[in-house]
């Protein structure tokens, strides 16, 4: 008989990010989101539980959620996984 395991990590890539940041990490409670390109426009790719808690949630534009959340802590998504700030 085959098993199967679904796992869903909506904050794995913010996580991750903090945890490579270390002590340079904004504080948990401040809204994190990992931007990529779609096309021309940048797009919000995934959040931390601080930004979808602000109403936050990916494909989102970002410039618009930049006017509309103070503090938003923006950063390049990163698959390859060498985390940079924007």
């Amino acid at each position: 008989m085959t098993r199967a395991v679904s796992v869903f990590l909506p904050t794995w890539p913010t996580d991750r990010l903090m945890r490579s940041l270390g002590a340079l990490a904004p504080p948990p409670d401040r809204p994190l989101v990992l931007v990529g390109r779609e096309g021309r426009k940048r797009q919000i790719i995934a959040v931390n539980k601080a930004a979808h808690t602000e109403g936050i949630e990916p494909e989102m534009a970002v410039a618009k959620e930049q006017a509309l959340v103070t503090g938003l802590d923006v950063h390049e998504a990163d698959p390859d996984g060498r985390c940079r700030r924007t």
